[in-house]
């Protein structure tokens, strides 16, 4: 049986894959559905949500909406950490300055 070639993963300017993302429309007894797939490998997991939007199911784990608030938004709000690089002089300057504002502090 004849292989097709495998895609290379797209990913971000962050270096991370891009997430494929489904929707599947509510129809009869079936919840509306997000199919969430790795970017680089198989891996997936699915969001079912009902029509009024209180409840979610996501990875099999039923509850509402705020409840998912309160633990999903303390991840998504962390500011990330972007190194910068600076001349050596500058860094030994500005970790004098933070020396002497600790030793004022305590």
């Amino acid at each position: 049986m004849k292989r097709g070639k495998a895609k290379r993963a797209r990913e971000r300017g962050d270096g991370y894959p891009i997430p494929r993302i489904y929707h599947r429309k509510a129809h009869g007894k079936k919840s509306a559905r997000l199919l969430i797939k790795c970017g680089d490998c198989q891996e997936k997991f699915e969001i079912y949500y009902d029509r009024d939007g209180e409840d979610l199911e996501i990875a099999g784990v039923l509850a509402s909406v705020e409840n998912w608030r309160k633990i999903l938004l303390p991840l998504l709000k962390r500011p990330r950490r972007k190194l910068q690089y600076c001349a050596l002089e500058e860094y030994l300057a500005a970790r004098a300055k933070r020396k002497v504002r600790r030793k004022n502090q305590g």
